[in-house]
Formats: C-alpha cells, structure tokens, sequence
C-alpha cells in the first residue's frame, strides 16, 4: 500500500512539472502546446484571465481534474512498478509515458470524453503532446523513487 501511495504522490509531483513546463513554453513561446480554448488565456495571460470569475474557475476545474488524473496515473505506474524493479526509474518512466500517451490519445481519453472525439492530435501537436506524457512518465518515475529512499 504504501508504494502505491508513494507513486501517487510522485504522480501529482509529475502533473505538477508538466504544468510547469507547459506554462514555461507557452509565456516563452519555446513551446505552442495546445490548449482546450478556455485554458490558453489562463496559461498565455494569467493575471488578465485569472481575473475573471468564470475563467479562474475553468482553470482551477482544469488543473484539480489534471492533478487527479496524474495522482491516478501514479497509482498505475506503481502496477509498472512492481513488475519491473530492477528497471532503472527513467527508463522505465520514459516508457511508461510513452504508454500513458498512447492509451489516453487512442483510448482512454475517448472514452471518458476529453479526447473530443478526435483521435489525431491538430498538425504539429503530437510529438508535442508525445514528450509531455513522456516528461510525466520520467517525472514521476523520479519522485516516486526519491519519496521510497526517504522513507526507508
């Protein structure tokens, strides 16, 4: 129980970088990752967006569903986890993210509604979208395995 509580918070540790890394790339303009619509302003201009009651409500909905999807997807990686412990926990998260990107791009996210019914990514976004899963998947890999040595 306590691995799967350990990948869980890794979980969040890693939702909570791609956010970063999101937020980074688009206020620097590195990185034009699409967004739902309502969420770009809140990313793009956050202090105009936030200030708007509906707009901070949209992303904090976005970000809550966000982190407890990537909480969830920490407890899976822990099922990953336990089935290769020798695997050392980049390469095992890269894989896992790679994974991750494709049951939620071709499967999952379909079925619970967020894909929009599109089952390719607009032009230019999938390798994009690819290395954001793949960040995740090493993210939380990483944090899982710090949290486990500390509380040894």
């Amino acid at each position: 129980m306590t691995s799967t509580i350990n990948a869980m918070l890794g979980g969040l540790i890693g939702g909570a970088i791609v956010t970063a890394v999101i937020a980074a790339g688009r206020q620097s303009g590195l990185a034009d990752i699409a967004l739902p619509e309502e969420e770009e302003a809140l990313f793009d201009r956050p202090s105009q967006a936030l200030s708007r009651r509906h707009n901070a409500r949209v992303w904090a909905s976005a970000q809550g569903n966000h982190l407890l999807a990537a909480a969830g997807f920490g407890q899976a990686y822990s099922v990953v986890r336990e089935r290769f412990p020798t695997a050392p926990p980049a390469l095992l998260g890269a894989g896992f993210g790679a994974l991750l990107h494709v049951v939620t791009s071709a499967g999952l996210g379909h079925a619970v509604g967020i894909a929009h019914g599109r089952f390719r990514a607009p032009e230019g976004q999938a390798g994009k979208r690819l290395g954001m899963h793949v960040i995740f998947g090493v993210a939380t890999a990483l944090a899982t395995d710090m949290i486990e040595r500390r509380r040894r």
